[in-house]
């Protein structure tokens, strides 16, 4: 028995499907390095809030009880679109508890 020749059709088939699972993979890399950026600037963002507070209590004597504070006198920025940011301050003497997550 003669073994099968691949034709053109069986190639460019073959192609088409190695194309797909390429570009089905990087994707997929795609995707997590997006999530990886999303989360380092949540991390970001969370430092440049507890900086902002260490520096308000540095020169006010006290932690900021909320973040608007922060941001009306302090000219701090956050993207609530795009980010969940928790601020808990306890006491005026006591560092705030700050966690951003992104959307």
């Amino acid at each position: 028995m003669k073994p099968l020749q691949p034709t053109r059709q069986h190639t460019t088939i073959t192609l088409v499907i190695v194309l797909i699972c390429v570009l089905g993979i990087g994707l997929l890399f795609l995707g997590s390095a997006q999530s990886a950026i999303r989360q380092q600037e949540a991390e970001t963002l969370r430092a440049t809030i507890v900086h902002s507070a260490a520096q308000c209590c540095a020169i006010e004597g006290a932690y900021p009880l909320s973040l608007s504070y922060l941001q009306t006198n302090y000219g701090l920025t956050a993207d609530t679109n795009r980010f969940v940011i928790q601020y808990e301050c306890f006491a005026e003497n006591i560092a705030p508890t700050v966690t951003v997550v992104p959307r």
